[in-house]
């Protein structure tokens, strides 16, 4: 993931100069079990590495990210195919700061600072649709992050990051074991408000960003699948106080039907 560009409070994203560069390379671990049929549950644990140039200054940094867990309940099953009908889940998710905050950085550059430094639970909807080579997905989902104080030198801060919210819509074409897909998602989070024992009250301002994304995946045999992603903040809009950043992605999942002990 390259970070390209800001988009501030107000007014239009500015993109960065070639002197200052941001570059996030993640390794992430994804299990999953299913139980009692229609239940699954899984966890989630990110390696980050992390490096930056400003101009004359130049940093990396590694830790573990964020640990996410998962449960999910097939809500909708398909037991007879419906052309309008479409397979559901209901999902929740948990988040477990293991990952170090840029509250909590020490580096000049942030570099250290792997994860969002909050605990979060969220839950969700999972829609998707077969139509002969066809298919689509519509995946909403709302959050909440807990407040949390960190101390940094002689101030305390508390932060309460409030509710945030994502909503993604894809569609897919399918030739054989290939399949091509598109997907936008647009990400809202609610303002921060910040109680500092040094300067007092204060609210950050709401974050708006646009994910679009192009898939490309195969299967190489039933239980073996590979995906190749990109993702691109820049293309839609409006986008309000994030960075803006350009991501390749790739996935290896394998699947057993049957484990034995």
């Amino acid at each position: 993931s390259v970070v390209i560009g800001d988009a501030p409070e107000k007014g239009i994203p500015v993109f960065r100069s070639k002197n200052d560069n941001e570059i996030t390379q993640s390794y992430r671990l994804d299990g999953a079990m299913v139980f009692a049929e229609r239940l699954q549950a899984g966890v989630s644990l990110p390696f980050v590495q992390r490096a930056i140039s400003k101009t004359s200054l130049k940093e990396e940094g590694t830790g573990f990210g964020d640990l996410r867990g998962n449960l999910g309940y097939e809500i909708l099953p398909e037991w007879d195919y419906s052309v309008w009908k479409p397979r559901g889940f209901l999902f929740l998710q948990l988040t477990v700061p293991t990952g170090k905050s840029i509250y909590e950085s020490t580096s000049p550059l942030a570099t250290d600072a792997t994860g969002r430094g909050f605990y979060s639970a969220g839950t969700g909807l999972l829609l998707v649709k077969n139509w002969s080579s066809w298919d689509a997905l519509v995946i909403p989902e709302i959050h909440h992050s807990f407040t949390r104080s960190f101390k940094i030198t002689d101030e305390t801060i508390t932060i309460s990051p409030r509710f945030g919210a994502s909503l993604l819509m894809g569609a897919g074409y399918n030739v054989g074991d290939f399949r091509i897909g598109m997907r936008i998602a647009p990400n809202y989070n609610q303002p921060k408000h910040i109680h500092s024992t040094t300067n007092g009250d204060r609210d950050t301002a709401s974050q708006l960003a646009w994910d679009t994304g192009l898939d490309f995946a195969y299967i190489f045999k039933d239980t073996m699948s590979a995906t190749l992603a990109y993702t691109d903040q820049t293309v839609l809009g409006p986008v309000i106080n994030t960075t803006l950043s350009r991501t390749f992605a790739f996935t290896l999942q394998k699947r057993w039907d049957q484990l034995s002990y």
